[in-house]
């Protein structure tokens, strides 16, 4: 992902989360739906998901190049790891620091797609409404 984001110019951030389906880790769930609320809120995240309990060979291998702990739910932004739950405002901080060109670029887009919207929704409002005719007035 940094090579496509270098060589093509593309601005997608990614993040490692690491869970656990092991003892009802409830951190667990509430991180994965934090994840997701923020993937909805930034379309360029990427988030790959993996339970740190299966014994395969490419989850291992994540885990030991960026030194994950047993203490879960963790999550790797850029290069820092971070444990526990954390809530929106938390990891858009996290974001913000780990690759602050990439996101300040977009929040502009986020933003300008949030304005986009409601600027529709108005002309949708708009064109909603109802129109007086000349007859309706003389009606009245």
């Amino acid at each position: 992902m940094k090579r496509i984001n270098e060589r093509c110019g593309k601005k997608i951030l990614f993040a490692f989360y690491f869970y656990s389906n092991v003892a009802g880790c409830k951190d667990c769930v509430k991180t994965g739906e934090t994840l997701t609320q923020l993937r909805q809120k930034y379309p360029q995240l990427r988030v790959y998901s993996f339970d740190y309990d299966l014994n395969l060979s490419a989850i291992k291998t994540l885990i030991s190049i960026y030194t994950v702990k047993n203490s879960l739910p963790a999550i790797v932004i850029g290069d820092e790891v971070v444990y526990g739950y954390k809530d929106l405002d938390q990891l858009e901080k996290l974001l913000r620091s780990s690759y602050p060109k990439e996101f300040a670029l977009i929040e502009a887009e986020a933003e300008a797609a949030k304005k986009a919207k409601e600027e529709a929704d108005k002309q949708a409002i708009l064109l909603e409404l109802p129109t007086t005719t000349a007859k309706d007035t003389k009606k009245k």
